[in-house]
């Protein structure tokens, strides 16, 4: 008898995940379903307005700007995109400014070439 309550619970809770997936909701209907792991370029803008409108990281409201993503989901994309940051700005900055001196030596080098043919060329 106690299995076939369970199999009636089983059968109640499937209909109310077949109700909430075709709502689009997750089974417990608390929130949005999710489509991907991956965020989408749509959910990073969205996260980064949110992150930039509210001064300070708060998840909760984060995720509710999102729409799409957990709280959770928020946090851990949070931890990554700041790990990213802390990792890639320096780098990107030195990287920038060599490229801007390979370029600029690139330019000056062509500039003394293209006024003529260089002595030491030859015959």
């Amino acid at each position: 008898q106690a299995s076939g309550g369970e199999e009636e619970g089983e059968e109640s809770g499937g209909g109310e995940a077949a109700a909430a997936a075709a709502a689009g909701l997750s089974p417990r209907g608390s929130r949005p379903k999710m489509g991907s792991r991956f965020w989408s370029k749509a959910e990073h803008a969205r996260f980064l307005d949110a992150l930039r409108r509210r001064g300070t990281f708060d998840a909760h409201d984060i995720a509710r700007v999102v729409g799409t993503r957990t709280v959770k989901q928020v946090r851990s994309h949070a931890q990554k995109y700041f790990l990213k940051l802390a990792r890639t700005s320096p780098q990107e900055d030195e990287a920038r400014a060599r490229s801007a001196a390979a370029a600029a030596a690139a330019a000056a080098a062509s500039g003394s070439k293209s006024s003529g043919p260089q002595p030491s060329e030859g015959p």
